[in-house]
C-alpha cells in the first residue's frame, strides 16, 4: 500500500473503529444508491485535463474522444488511443515531400491598428464567420499579424544510450460545452450586442484549440473543424470537408521559421505554403499519432502525444521518449503541455510536471524530476498549460495558476519547490486555467470562465460582458501589440493598450 494512501496510517489497535466506520460507509452508499439516480456529468468543474472536442462533418460530436473500437473518458486511460488512418475519398490533400529550401513567401503587409484608429465601439451588424461552410471571407482593415520573438537555438538532446551503469527497466480528456451563437440561442444571453473598442477583430469560427503568429505575417488558428489562415485582408478556412486539409481537426501548432507544423489526432503535418501537407506518424518515429502539444525551441521540434513525447532529429526522423525509455523518469504518457526552456524539457502530464535535464541521456533516472501535488506542493496534477514568463515558469491546472519560484537547477540539487498560486479567490474569473501567454509586462490567463490579465501582481478579469465571444478561453497567442484570444465561439484580437482608457 502506498504511504500516500490514508488507510496506510492506521495502526492495529484501531481495527474496531476502522471496521465500524466501514460498515457505516457501506450503509450510506446503499441508502444513497436506492434513493438517487446517477449524478449528471460535471462539464465545468475541471475534473479532467483540457482537450479539444472531436467534430465531424455535421458539427461537434458530444461525449468522450473516439478511440477506434471503444470510448475513453480522459487521461485515466493509459493505453495508446487508436486513430483511423486517413484514406482516400474523404477530401484528403495528398501528402507530398517538402519543397526545396526557400522562404514560404514575402511578409504580408497590412496596416497596424493604432490606438487613435481603434475599432468603433459598436459591433458591425454581422460578425464574420468562417468554417467548413464558409471557407473564405474578406475583411477590410484586418489587423497586422506580428510574429512572436524567435527562440534561441538549442542543442539536440540524446536518448539512445543510457548513462554508465544505468539499467533500462521494461514497463509496460475533457468535455467542452459550446455556447449558443450570437443569434439568441439558449445560453447566449450573456453575449453583448455591443463589442468594446479594445476588440479590434471578432470572427466566429469552430472551437479554437491553438493560435500561432507565423514569421511571414500570417496567423494560423487550429480548430475542431480544421485550420484557419489570416493573411492580408482575408481569412481562409482549410477543412477536410472542403478538400483543403487532410485531417478532421487541428489541435496544436508550431513554426520552425520555414514550415508550419500542425498536430492532429491523425498524425503530425508539415506545410510550407498551407496548400500541400506532409504527414508524419509512428512509422517516422513519432511516439503516437494523437498529438496534443508542440514546441519549437529554435533548433528542435518537440511533439507531445498520447504516448509520451518525441523530438525531430537532423536526419528527418523522430526520437521518442516514454516511460520505458526514460526508465520511469517521465511520470505519465499523456503530454498535454510541452516546453523546452534552456537545457530543460518540461513535459506536463496528468501526474504532474516532469522535467528532463537534456545534458544527460533520457534513460538516466537522475536526469529527471517530477513536481506533483503529493510531494511538491502543486495544487493539481493535471497540467493544462505551460509558459516561461519573466524568468519564471507558470503552470495552468484545473485548480488554479501556479508560478514556480525555485530555479530548476536548484530543484535538481535537492531544494524544495516554492509555488505562488492564483485562483478565483485571488481575482481569476475561474480556477481552471486552459491557456497562458506573455505580452510585454503582462501575463494573460485563459480560464474556463473568462480571460484575466496579471500585471505587477494585480489581476483584472475580462468576461463576456466585456466583449468575449465565449467564457471558455481555450487558446492565447501574442503577436506584436495584440493578444489573440480563441474560445469555443471563435477568434478575437485584443488591443491591451485600449483597456485602461
Amino acid at each position: 500500500m502506498s504511504p500516500r494512501h490514508p488507510l496506510s496510517a492506521g495502526s492495529p489497535d484501531r481495527s474496531l473503529a476502522f471496521w465500524g466506520g466501514l460498515a457505516v460507509l457501506v450503509l450510506l452508499v446503499v441508502t444513497i444508491r436506492w434513493t438517487r439516480g446517477p449524478a449528471p456529468a460535471d462539464l465545468t468543474s475541471g475534473s479532467t485535463p483540457y482537450a479539444p472536442t472531436v467534430s465531424g462533418p455535421g458539427g461537434p460530436l458530444a461525449g468522450p474522444t473516439p478511440t477506434g473500437e471503444g470510448l475513453t473518458a480522459g487521461p485515466g486511460v493509459r493505453a495508446p488511443v487508436a486513430v483511423p488512418a486517413v484514406g482516400p475519398g474523404v477530401g484528403q490533400v495528398p501528402a507530398v515531400a517538402p519543397s526545396p529550401a526557400g522562404p514560404v513567401g514575402a511578409p504580408v503587409g497590412v496596416p497596424a491598428v493604432a490606438p487613435s484608429e481603434a475599432a468603433p465601439a459598436v459591433a458591425p451588424p454581422v460578425i464574420p464567420q468562417v468554417g467548413p461552410g464558409q471557407q473564405s471571407v474578406a475583411i477590410p482593415g484586418l489587423p497586422a499579424v506580428a510574429p512572436a520573438p524567435a527562440p534561441s537555438a538549442a542543442p539536440v538532446p540524446q536518448v539512445a544510450a543510457p548513462a554508465p551503469g544505468v539499467t533500462i527497466l521494461p514497463t509496460g480528456k475533457p468535455p467542452v460545452v459550446t455556447p449558443g451563437q450570437l443569434a439568441g440561442a439558449p445560453g447566449a444571453a450573456g453575449v453583448p450586442r455591443v463589442i468594446p473598442a479594445w476588440w479590434v477583430l471578432t470572427v466566429q469560427m469552430p472551437p479554437v484549440n491553438a493560435i500561432l503568429a507565423a514569421p511571414d505575417g500570417r496567423l494560423w488558428v487550429a480548430t475542431d473543424r480544421g485550420l484557419a489562415e489570416l493573411a492580408g485582408e482575408q481569412i481562409t478556412f482549410h477543412s477536410r470537408e472542403g478538400g483543403s486539409f487532410p485531417a478532421a481537426q487541428a489541435t496544436c501548432l508550431a513554426h520552425d521559421g520555414r514550415a508550419l507544423w500542425i498536430g492532429t489526432f491523425e498524425g503530425l503535418y508539415r506545410t510550407e505554403d498551407g496548400r500541400r501537407f506532409q504527414r508524419f506518424g509512428q512509422a517516422d518515429g513519432l511516439a503516437h499519432e494523437m498529438v496534443w502539444s508542440l514546441d519549437w525551441d529554435g533548433m528542435v521540434l518537440w511533439v507531445g502525444t498520447q504516448n509520451g513525447f518525441s523530438f525531430l532529429l537532423p536526419n528527418g526522423r523522430f526520437e521518442k521518449v516514454d516511460k520505458q525509455i526514460s526508465n520511469g523518469g517521465l511520470a505519465d504518457l499523456w503530454i498535454g503541455a510541452l516546453r523546452k526552456i534552456g537545457r530543460w524539457v518540461l513535459a506536463g502530464n496528468d501526474d504532474g510536471l516532469s522535467i528532463w535535464d537534456t545534458g544527460s541521456f533520457a534513460a538516466n533516472p537522475a536526469a529527471w524530476i517530477t513536481l506533483d501535488m503529493f510531494s511538491s506542493g502543486l495544487v493539481h496534477n493535471w497540467i493544462l498549460a505551460l509558459t516561461h514568463f519573466q524568468d519564471r515558469i507558470y503552470v495552468g491546472t484545473p485548480h488554479g495558476l501556479c508560478r514556480l519560484d525555485t530555479p530548476i537547477d536548484r530543484l535538481f540539487s535537492g531544494s524544495a519547490p516554492a509555488w505562488e498560486v492564483w485562483t478565483r479567490s485571488r481575482g481569476l474569473p475561474g480556477d481552471r486555467v486552459n491557456a497562458l501567454a506573455g505580452l510585454g509586462d503582462t501575463l494573460w490567463i485563459g480560464t474556463h470562465d473568462g480571460l484575466a490579465r496579471l500585471r505587477s501582481g494585480a489581476v483584472r478579469a475580462i468576461a463576456m460582458a466585456d466583449g468575449l465571444l465565449a467564457s471558455d478561453v481555450r487558446a492565447l497567442a501574442a503577436g506584436g501589440d495584440l493578444l489573440w484570444v480563441g474560445s469555443s465561439a471563435g477568434l478575437q484580437a485584443l488591443n491591451p493598450a485600449l483597456l485602461d482608457r
